[in-house]
């Protein structure tokens, strides 16, 4: 995406509008819709983008299940 490349995981995280968004999808198909958006990432960049970059901007502790699914 044209976001990610201006301005790079470490800075976007993904979002959504559910439960408006029921009206285009339902959950599975626009979580798969991120993921597939994701694809070409490294599993450290998605998981900034999923959780990491909002954890760090809201100051929000990092738990040992969250660094177990960075490592993945």
């Amino acid at each position: 995406s044209q976001l990610l490349e201006l301005f790079g995981p470490q800075r976007c995280m993904a979002g959504s509008n559910f439960p408006v968004e029921r009206l285009a999808g339902d959950f599975g198909s626009l979580y798969q819709l991120v993921l597939a958006t994701l694809r070409d990432l490294s599993n450290e960049q998605r998981a900034d983008v999923l959780a990491g970059t909002a954890r760090r901007f809201y100051r929000i502790p990092q738990t040992d299940s969250a660094r177990d699914e960075r490592s993945t």
